[in-house]
């Protein structure tokens, strides 16, 4: 087996493919966050990385009713969903990612203090209500109404700031809450941005190694400069490795951080249905590792889309999408190619997982 292969199979068990994490606060933990622009696909990915079942009401109860998830804007400007202990952490490192702060000021002929200003007024509204949406902000302050007409970049630098979080979305609207009224009881210590910036850097090598420091800038959204700035701290804890000569480097789990996810992988992972913007599919730059470069575009779309996908033997073979009907889940697979009698069996079951996520009867599942 190839150091290549090796890698992919390291990549894919510490991602908690293989063996599954105990409970859904661990997987949020241990991957700093799940992509959740929109929340089914942060439910399905936690889902596929747990043993015992998880329905879209479990992740709802851990968001809004226990609340220790929470989705932010984090990495890579996007939601995701986080372990609430991460917040700090999750905010501070945030302040590295360019934001887009000056185009919303260039728009409206502002300054950043002015800026700072609406987010003062924003913060303030929030503090004595239980959560408001953009149009509640607006209507309560009508001169956030230029600020806030041009979508969440301000709700993005409020979330930057500490001072709020997502709070559920209803009848398609999204609506957000002050730290103080969402978890009054919150241990609230933000760590400098170059301190965090280098814990998430220890604990993604950890998760998503062996992997290079422009894999690290990617997943961050961070410049390249700064990336390897903050990995250079924790050179006496990185190993490097030689991959078909590019440089690679691996958290020496030895040192007790990140989880080491057991036994090695198999030599042959089992297949899997990943949907939409999974954690392990955004965490690498180069994809070559788990899908052809005939197939990239397939997968990768424009505008950011990511789509569902078909794992045989580690590799991205098809995609695949549900449709929620009336009487239940109906799943279609799009395989690139032939699927092995033993991988459609088991991909069968996966679809299962999906359908009992929605609390569904699986319909079929159909192979085009």
């Amino acid at each position: 087996m190839s150091a290549a292969d090796d890698v992919a199979r390291t990549r894919l068990a510490r991602s908690g493919l293989v063996e599954p994490f105990a409970a859904a606060a661990d997987v949020a933990r241990a991957l700093i966050g799940v992509q959740s622009q929109f929340v089914p696909p942060a439910g399905l990915a936690i889902m596929n990385r747990l043993a015992e079942p998880f329905t879209d009401t479990d992740l709802d109860a851990l968001l809004h009713e226990r609340r220790s998830l929470l989705r932010l804007w984090g990495q890579r400007n996007t939601v995701h969903v986080y372990h609430v202990a991460d917040w700090p952490t999750v905010v501070s490192a945030s302040r590295a990612i360019p934001s887009y702060r000056q185009r919303l000021t260039d728009r409206l002929g502002r300054t950043d203090a002015d800026l700072e200003q609406a987010l003062d007024r924003m913060t303030s509204i929030l503090a004595g209500v239980e959560r408001a949406s953009r149009s509640d902000l607006a209507q309560a302050d009508p001169s956030l109404g230029p600020w806030l007409q041009w979508g969440n970049i301000p709700i993005v630098d409020l979330v930057r700031r500490g001072d709020a979080c997502h709070a559920g979305v209803v009848g398609g609207r999204s609506y957000f809450a002050h730290r103080d009224v969402w978890l009054p009881d919150v241990e609230w210590v933000t760590p400098s941005t170059d301190d965090a910036a280098v814990s998430l850097a220890r604990r993604y090598f950890a998760t998503y190694g062996p992997a290079t420091v422009h894999d690290f800038a990617f997943w961050l959204g961070a410049r390249a400069g700064d990336a390897r700035r903050w990995v250079r701290v924790l050179r006496d804890e990185l190993v490097e490795l030689d991959v078909d000569g590019e440089l690679y480097l691996d958290l020496a789990l030895s040192a007790g951080v990140g989880p080491s996810r057991g036994a090695p992988a198999p030599d042959e992972p089992p297949p899997l249905l990943l949907h939409r913007f999974d954690p392990l599919l955004l965490a690498h730059k180069n994809k070559s590792w788990i899908v052809d470069d005939a197939h990239y575009k397939a997968v990768w779309r424009k505008a950011g889309y990511v789509e569902a996908v078909v794992l045989e033997g580690g590799r991205i073979v098809g995609t695949w999408a549900y449709d929620r009907r009336a009487t239940g889940i109906a799943v279609t697979l799009s395989p690139f190619g032939t699927l092995r009698r033993g991988t459609v069996t088991a991909l069968k079951r996966r679809a299962e997982r999906i359908a009992a996520y929605f609390d569904q009867p699986l319909l079929e599942v159909a192979i085009e």
